[in-house]
């Protein structure tokens, strides 16, 4: 069966402009994500995570760089808009879980 795939365009779009323009944040951005979504299976909350990962880490590496932070902040905050409602579904147990299908998450479709 194929997967129907709603999500994920603008993160990774943002991580292709990131890999440009902020590579050194991804040291700590990556580990994040990876250690979230094994952690938890979701792909929402690892990004959620990561993005919030992202803005501390650009802080971090360019403090001196208002235009990475500028843009870090953006996309930051378009990130946490854009997964709102995978928050209500993360409250409900009705988002879907991409590990770990038999131990809760979304009833399979």
């Amino acid at each position: 069966a194929f997967a129907v795939f709603r999500g994920g365009k603008g993160i990774a779009t943002s991580l292709g402009v990131i890999i440009a323009i902020a590579p050194m944040s991804l040291i700590i951005a990556i580990p994040v994500w990876i250690l979230t979504f094994v952690l938890s299976g979701y792909v929402s909350l690892a990004s959620i995570f990561t993005a919030i990962t992202y803005l501390i880490a650009v802080f971090v590496f360019y403090p001196s760089d208002i235009y990475k932070i500028i843009f870090a902040i953006m996309i930051t905050v378009f990130a946490i808009y854009k997964h709102i409602p995978n928050f209500k579904r993360l409250r409900q147990g009705e988002e879907h879980r991409f590990l770990y299908k038999n131990q809760g998450g979304s009833k399979s479709k």
